[in-house]
């Protein structure tokens, strides 16, 4: 047997065994044929011999079967057989890091013995997150799939492996998950939802989102003033909503059901689409129906219907809009606030357009409203003034669970790190802002947007986005009103007013008060001159003044406290006021609060209330003579100037040094003649220098001390009034000045030089000057400290308003501190040299100051000075403007003060002479001299020696700087001492607060100075309270009462009533002043309503036009009554007619609080 023809490289396929009787049997070696695929053939032949040796030839053919494929894993040989050579199980482990973006992960092969078999791999799961190639047996994660370690640790796969006749392996695929460290997750923050709302006829009543309110407005001012109720009107198909209220006809219902306007009342039904649930819109729309146009825009109406949309945020309007109708009466009203949200809608109605009157009015229905309503989450969201504790963390989460740590932020001082969270400061942020950008108003929100990052244990870092929305809150600051009285410039406590600005911050803390920058105040003038205001560069001072640089006078000065809105204001002079009487002027101060980066402005009014010309009636009652003892000190002027030549009084050429001693022997002489008299002179500058004489009480004593000393140097006022405190307070003249009458005279012929060198460092006159005037003055007297250290030290020269400030101080204040008691001042100048710029601060305003321009009338001027048995003032408040005396008029002659020439005139029966070219005049009466300084009030009167008891009268006309007029009438008794009046007692007070009681007869008590308390007794009576508070209390009789200055009250006891009633006389009441004393007759009842029932039951009062007196009656329970004439009345107080009723009189003067009722 011979194999031949084998497939294989010529190597036997198979065995082929042959037995005897020639059966055989072919065993084919199967590892040497199993490449050959389905249906593939081998043909291998052998050739058998017989014994005979006989060939036959043996053809074996071998038809290949399908080998399925074999997964190559683990320690598999290259045909997927174990070292057994035999076929095992497969499976596979690949791993793939979670969190992590991955494409092919591993691979997986089979091993196909057949021939040109075509293997392919098939993934039968998870197919969701892996794929295969089929060709080649990578697996790989699918695109965009990454995996969480912690959710999934592991994946099992099953992979086949085909050939192209179905035949398969299956291997198991296991996919570990490596579990990384994650970085962590930030997760941006927002806050902010918005979302589209309706209401309509589905939803109306009861909507989650939008309610709806009914009421009645009043469109002036907006108010509501009435409730009312919904109409809800279908006559058209639809649902029409409108408003049913008390303006509603009831004639026409669809009017009726509208939201309807009453021309008459000029009120408004109204509609109020309010947002729940804390939501907020920028943006709504409404749709109105039955709003029409005019007749001309081709609609019915007589005139063009309107409409009024008002947007609220939190109670405060933020925008608000007029609508028109039009020719088909519907239309969508867009609601818009700029940008701004808004938390309401009102919807109203106003007059027709241009003027045209209906009965009918505007109205409209609504049928709908869309908002896009805004949610802001709070935790996100913060008023201007507010901080946020903004816990980003709390959103974000690493999924190791690891610790989170905020590492980076914008560094902004608004933006803070605060124990794990991020802290936001609103207002810092609006600060930080540009200035055009700080301000948020009501309902604007201003949003910051930033990113911060974080890390977890391991340094892995995310980032996420945050956005902060802060939302202006209402916030509201009131008008206020601070009241100036000009009455009270020059007195002690000053024209001044204080009180608080009052503002609704709303969330805000703190705040910022100040006045604006732009004022726009003009038109107002102090003594004809344009007040300027300027606002500080703090904002924190507004101040008004005439005038610029060294003239510039400080007239008014208003400052806020910027923490607290306190604010204060004083007034320095006084205002131009065009109406008579005590009008008042409104300066309209802007002042603005900012809080929480937004900004309120309303208006402080400084109201300035004229102060009045004071000029009180009074009564005096003195004895034709008395003797005086006076002591006289005089500053005198020694400077060089003094020994200049002038023309005395007869023509003759003297040096004005013996002018001065021959004008002041002549005022010696004059005094002696009225009493005891000793003059003391002390001489400023002069040869030698400083002199101070002693007590000179004779001509020659004067004479030999003007020998004494020759003019010589400057004119040192610093060194006059230091004089003048050296001799008030000087030890051995204390016991002559309390004994005596004290008269002051200041006599100059130029002005200062004290403040010519001011500023001189190294000159030790002008430093001791300037140290001299400046210890009378502090601080408190200047603009700031800053400024009263740069005045003192010389720094600067002081300005002139300034510069009299200082002199009146000094003058003033070392007078005071030296305990004694000027009873008259008398500033003058001699020459053209002096100015009244600088005497008139020398004389304060206790005194008085004149220039004597022409040498020659000194005397006659030194000699008018000389006082008599009584002095005192017709203007009795020197507080206020500018006031003088305009005219006086005595026995039918009138005298007329010139203001501007300084000249008085005297008009008799048409002719006008002049008769004095200084305000200083000398008049001679029917009983005696009256001497009158007619630019400060004060007068002097000395009686001759009369011929029984004579009276001497006068009338006063006194003005003020912007025109206002009082008159007043003095009455001078002049008791005849060699004639006693035994009918009359006379009782003389001082000038402490003394009580005068009268006798059973009749009596003249006079109060004087200080608060008195006189008491007539029986008897008619004349009672003169004088200056400061006084009571007085006529008693019996028909008395005659003057209060004088000051409030004072005119008592009436049972006492001073009687079954037949006596008349008493009040000669000068003055209404919010004076009171009437009926408590002791009427007993209070503690109860306003019970009081005013009281006294209308016991009092009846009438008005005289013609006598221009108030006549009060007052009956007691008893029967017994009293007659009041409260003459020069001024009924105009009162505000009522001449022919008032007497309750209506008793009543106001109740509510004038003329009557004392407690």
């Amino acid at each position: 047997m011979t194999p031949n023809n084998h497939p294989s490289d010529g190597a036997p396929l198979g065995s082929l065994t042959i037995t005897e009787g020639g059966e055989w049997t072919y065993n084919v070696d199967n590892s040497k044929v199993e490449y050959l695929g389905e249906g593939q053939t081998r043909i291998e032949t052998f050739t058998v011999y017989s014994q005979d040796g006989t060939p036959h030839q043996v053809e074996i053919t071998i038809t290949g079967t399908n080998d399925a494929p074999e997964f190559i894993s683990g320690s598999n040989d290259s045909h997927g057989r174990d070292s057994q050579g035999n076929i095992d199980a497969d499976s596979y482990q690949f791993s793939v890091d979670e969190n992590t973006p991955t494409g092919v992960i591993g691979k997986v092969e089979a091993f196909d013995i057949d021939q040109n078999s075509q293997v392919t791999y098939h993934l039968t799961n998870h197919t969701d997150l892996f794929e295969i190639n089929t060709a080649s047996g990578d697996i790989s994660v699918k695109n965009g799939v990454t995996f969480d370690h912690e959710t999934i640790d592991s994946y099992q796969l099953v992979v086949e492996a085909r050939d192209q006749f179905n035949g398969k392996d299956t291997a198991q695929v296991k996919v570990l998950i490596n579990d990384l460290n994650e970085a962590p997750i930030a997760e941006d923050d927002n806050g902010i939802e918005t979302t589209t709302k309706t209401l309509d006829q589905n939803n109306w009543d009861n909507s989650a989102d939008i309610s709806v309110d009914y009421y009645v407005i009043d469109t002036t001012t907006g108010n509501k003033v009435a409730d009312a109720s919904k109409s809800d009107y279908t006559g058209d198909g639809d649902h029409k909503y409108g408003v049913s209220s008390s303006l509603d006809k009831g004639s026409d219902r669809v009017q009726d059901g509208q939201i309807g306007y009453d021309d008459v009342t000029g009120q408004s039904e109204a509609m109020r689409f309010s947002f729940a649930n804390g939501q907020v819109s920028n943006h709504a729309e409404v749709e109105v129906k039955n709003l029409w146009t005019d007749t001309k825009n081709g609609s019915w109406e007589p005139g063009i219907e309107r409409g009024v949309w008002k947007a609220y945020y939190k109670g405060e309007l933020v925008a608000t809009g007029v609508f028109e109708g039009t020719r088909g009466g519907s239309q969508v009203v867009s609601i818009d606030a700029d940008g701004r949200y808004f938390d309401s809608i009102e919807m109203s109605t106003i007059s027709y357009k241009d003027g045209v009157v209906d009965p009918k009015g505007s109205e409209y229905f609504v049928t709908q409203v869309s908002a896009d309503l805004t949610t802001f989450d709070d935790s996100y969201q913060t008023s201007g003034s507010g901080t946020l504790e903004l816990d980003v963390l709390a959103n974000d989460h690493d999924p190791d669970g690891d610790d989170l740590t905020i590492v980076d932020y914008p560094k902004e001082d608004f933006l803070t790190l605060k124990d794990g969270k991020l802290v936001f400061d609103a207002a810092k942020y609006l600060e930080s802002l540009p200035a055009n950008e700080r301000i948020i108003k009501t309902g604007e929100v201003k949003e910051y947007t930033f990113e911060y990052t974080i890390e977890d244990e391991d340094g892995l870092k995310d980032t996420a986005e945050v956005t902060v929305s802060v939302m202006g809150e209402p916030m509201s600051l009131n008008d206020a009103h601070a009241e100036l009285n000009e009455s009270e410039l020059g007195t002690e406590t000053g024209a001044h007013a204080e009180g608080d600005l009052l503002a609704d911050l709303g969330s805000a803390t703190d705040a910022e008060y100040h006045f604006e920058v732009d004022q726009s105040l003009s038109g107002f003038t102090s003594g004809g001159k344009p007040v300027s205001f300027e606002v500080s560069a703090d904002q924190t001072t507004l101040t008004g003044y005439t005038g610029a640089g060294s003239d510039r006078v400080k007239v008014l000065e208003a400052t806020i406290d910027v923490n607290t809105g306190h604010y204060s204001v004083v007034q320095h002079s006084a205002l131009d006021h065009a109406e008579q009487g005590a009008d008042k002027i409104d300066i309209s101060a802007k002042v603005e609060v900012n809080a929480g980066g937004q900004s309120e402005s309303a208006i402080l009014h400084l109201d300035v209330i004229d102060s009045v010309p004071s000029s009180n009636s009074a009564h005096h009652v003195i004895n034709d003579v008395a003797l005086q003892s006076n002591t006289v000190v005089i500053a005198l002027d020694a400077s060089q100037s003094m020994s200049n030549q002038v023309l005395d009084a007869d023509g003759h050429w003297v040096t004005r040094w013996e002018l001065a001693r021959d004008s002041i022997t002549a005022m010696f002489e004059k005094y002696q003649d009225v009493g005891d008299v000793q003059f003391k002179v002390a001489a400023h500058s002069g040869l030698p220098d400083g002199q101070i004489s002693g007590w000179l009480s004779s001509v020659g004593d004067i004479r030999q001390f003007f020998f004494d000393v020759q003019p010589s140097a400057w004119t040192p006022y610093s060194q006059a009034i230091d004089q003048v405190h050296e001799v008030l307070t000087d030890p051995t003249s204390q016991s002559l000045l309390n004994s005596t009458n004290t008269q002051l005279y200041f006599i100059s012929d130029g002005v200062t030089t004290d403040f010519g060198g001011w500023t001189n460092q190294s000159g030790g006159y002008e430093t001791k000057a300037r140290e001299s005037l400046m210890k009378w003055s502090s601080e408190d007297d200047f603009s700031s400290p800053e400024r009263y250290l740069q005045v003192r030290d010389g720094l600067v020269k002081p300005t002139t308003s300034e510069e009299k400030m200082i002199l009146e101080n000094a003058m003033e204040k070392s007078i005071e501190t030296s305990g004694q008691t000027i009873d008259n001042i008398w500033s003058v100048g001699i020459g053209a040299g002096a100015d009244l710029k600088y005497l008139e601060p020398i004389a304060t305003d206790k005194g008085s100051a004149i220039v004597v321009v022409d040498d020659a009338q000194i005397e006659e001027l030194l000699i008018k000075t000389v006082s008599g048995q009584l002095q005192s003032d017709l203007i009795t408040h020197h507080g206020g403007e500018e006031q003088w005396v305009d005219t006086i008029v005595v026995e039918g002659d009138t005298y007329h003060f010139d203001k501007l020439t300084g000249e008085v005139t005297k008009s008799v029966a048409g002719h006008i002479e002049t008769v004095s070219e200084s305000p200083l005049v000398k008049i001679d009466t029917t009983h005696g001299h009256l001497t009158v300084n007619f630019e400060n009030g004060r007068y002097d009167y000395k009686a001759n020696n009369v011929d029984g008891h004579q009276q001497d009268k006068f009338i006063a006309r006194v003005v003020d700087a912007d025109g206002d007029v009082a008159e007043s009438q003095i009455t001078i008794d002049v008791q005849d001492t060699s004639q006693p009046d035994s009918s009359r007692n006379i009782v003389q007070g001082d000038s402490q607060a003394n009580t005068l009681n009268g006798t059973d007869g009749n009596d003249a008590l006079v109060g004087y100075d200080g608060g008195d308390t006189l008491n007539g007794g029986a008897g008619d009576d004349i009672l003169i309270g004088g200056l400061d508070n006084d009571v007085l209390i006529g008693g019996l009789g028909s008395d005659i009462l003057t209060g004088g200055a000051g409030n004072d009250v005119f008592a009436f006891s049972s006492e001073s009533l009687n079954i037949s009633p006596d008349q008493d006389i009040i000669k000068d009441f003055h209404l919010n002043e004076d009171k009437l004393d009926f408590t002791d007759v009427l007993a209070p009842l503690g109860d306003e309503d019970k009081d005013m029932e009281n006294l209308l039951n016991h009092l009846t009062a009438s008005f005289d036009a013609d006598k221009e007196t108030l006549n009060i009656d007052l009956t007691a329970a008893d029967g017994k009554s009293v007659s009041i004439a409260l003459e020069q009345f001024d009924m105009s107080g009162l505000d009522l007619s001449v022919s008032a009723s007497s309750h209506e009189i008793v009543e106001q003067l109740f509510q004038h609080q003329a009557f004392k009722v407690d």
